[in-house]
């Protein structure tokens, strides 16, 4: 197992997101929730497996999703991923 961190040791600290999506409308919103509600969103890792099929017409997926709505988010506060660019890093 992975040591505990102690009190000092939390400046560092990295939080790993994994989303597991099949078809899922919603997923890109997670992601969202993730970074906006975060305290160091720098500081955290989203990892998507968006399982679709190349021919499907069901809507975007999940990370452009995530990236389009990130930007209007991050742009209204100018800061966090992103820090209201219009580039999306993940």
């Amino acid at each position: 197992p992975w040591p505990v961190l102690g009190a000092t040791d939390v400046e560092g600290a990295r939080v790993f997101v994994g989303v597991a999506s099949f078809r899922d409308e919603r997923c890109w919103r997670t992601l969202v929730s993730a970074f906006a509600n975060a305290r160091n969103p720098e500081r955290v890792y989203a990892g998507v497996v968006d399982l679709r099929r190349p021919d499907d017409d069901e809507g975007e997926s999940c990370l452009v999703r995530f990236c389009e709505a990130s930007r209007r988010a991050f742009a209204r506060v100018g800061v966090g991923p992103g820090r209201g660019t219009l580039n999306c890093p993940w």
